[in-house]
């Protein structure tokens, strides 16, 4: 540890103590500010919480939406590694409100907050849910969500319905780091409509002979073999389909599709899968070199309107956490819709096609009736934040929503990255 950092640990170790002195045996909130951060520093701080995962209990916004909680789990606080961890962090929050800089679309106090279980405790019970006996036999039927919910340091797990058997066994088998709620099976969400090359994200796509409806084009991307193209969600198309930009002219059946360009090929795609234990997320690659007749290429940039100036540079990519605010972008929708908070995750989604998708992020609309975010054929959108300087961070793609279009998922971008094995194209350069 260097010197700077030990000084930094003794405040941060002084700090603690008040903040465990002062704790219960239970509570997971017990306040202790540690200074204040901009959304990018958030998702720094997000980043590497994560990455130590016996030591802490996840990173989450507070109700309020001003708060910024930093879950420690309260048996390891004198822990050399933790206290590492927390002085890295005091090195990314500012001391006061004026030094953030640049000022972002929300201004987060870091606080440091106890919990009991950490993320590894957490992380192993969302993998049993869909396997520990009896209580999967009797649960799977209705099962349909299952994340992480890092302000009550436990599991929330989302049934269509469950009796007081199945409450036994959620008690028996986890004990107190389940919780059980009803939830209404979610479903997927199947211009941005004359583009040509370079390929912007956003973008309307659809496969020949589909029927109407297509999805939306997510970020821009390249493959390990430096192939540009376009990420979308992996339930919109098969491997090896050809997509077109464009929409579909509704003239059949048989339908037509004259209005778009080629793009390419789905050359790499992950759909879920029909085993919940499996931990597969939502997202495919559109290659757009394969076509020999044509030199096609996409552009780091997305599409945030329905016109050919409505577009954003993509600077980088974000951790989520939940709290934070959140764009969707689809085609249908044809222009950004910001009044979006991440309500939890990561967790998993038992979809009405019987598909499960994880790694996604739970979303409500803000307001009063709350904000539509998506409809069908926004799938596969971009799911950003802006970063202040006239450009945006990707965060994820549209999956789905539930039938109320209540709470919408988003699957994430990192996440996504890592499945497929590509990276995102970035601020404007024609790949």
């Amino acid at each position: 540890m260097s010197p700077n950092v030990r000084v930094i640990a003794l405040a941060v170790a002084t700090l603690l103590a008040s903040v465990i002195e002062g704790a219960a045996q239970n509570p997971v909130h017990a306040m202790g500010i540690m200074g204040y951060a901009n959304d990018l520093q958030a998702s720094q701080i997000v980043a590497l919480v994560n990455s130590d995962k016996d030591d802490f209990a996840g990173v989450a916004g507070d109700e309020v939406g001003t708060g910024l909680g930093v879950y420690m789990v309260r048996a390891r606080a004198q822990q050399t590694s933790t206290l590492s961890m927390l002085a890295t962090i005091q090195h990314i929050v500012k001391p006061t409100v004026a030094s953030v800089a640049p000022r972002t679309s929300r201004l987060w106090s870091v606080y440091v907050a106890t919990a009991t279980h950490s993320l590894r405790e957490l992380d192993t019970v969302m993998s049993q849910i869909p396997t520990n006996q009896p209580w999967a036999a009797d649960s799977g039927p209705y099962l349909a969500t299952w994340a992480l919910d890092v302000r009550t340091n436990s599991v929330l797990v989302g049934l269509t319905t469950f009796d007081a058997k199945v409450q036994t066994e959620a008690s028996q088998t986890f004990g107190s780091i389940v919780r059980l709620q009803l939830v209404a099976r979610p479903h997927l969400d199947l211009n941005r409509f004359t583009d040509g090359t370079p390929f912007y994200g956003g973008d309307a796509i659809d496969q020949a002979g589909d029927n109407p409806g297509g999805c939306t084009a997510g970020f821009p991307a390249h493959d390990v073999n430096n192939h540009p193209g376009l990420l979308t969600a992996g339930h919109c198309f098969n491997g090896n389909s050809v997509i077109y930009q464009g929409d579909w002219v509704h003239t059949g059946p048989p339908y037509v599709f004259p209005t778009g360009n080629k793009i390419g090929w789905v050359t790499i795609r992950v759909n879920g899968s029909t085993n919940p234990q499996a931990s597969v997320t939502d997202g495919e690659f559109v290659d757009v070199t394969r076509d020999p007749c044509c030199s096609y290429h996409t552009q780091g940039r997305v599409y945030w309107g329905p016109s050919s100036g409505n577009w954003f540079n993509v600077s980088g990519a974000l951790s989520s956490w939940t709290g934070a605010n959140v764009c969707f972008d689809g085609a249908v929708s044809s222009t950004q819709l910001c009044a979006g908070t991440v309500g939890g995750g990561p967790g998993c989604v038992m979809f009405s096609n019987g598909i499960t998708y994880c790694n996604l992020w739970l979303v409500h609309g803000t307001g009063s009736p709350p904000a539509v975010l998506a409809q069908p054929g926004d799938s596969g959108g971009p799911v950003y934040q802006e970063d202040g300087a006239g450009g945006i961070r990707a965060m994820g793609q549209i999956t789905g929503s539930d039938v109320g279009h209540n709470n919408y998922w988003y699957a994430d971008i990192n996440e996504i990255g890592r499945e497929l094995n590509i990276a995102l194209i970035l601020n404007g350069q024609i790949f």
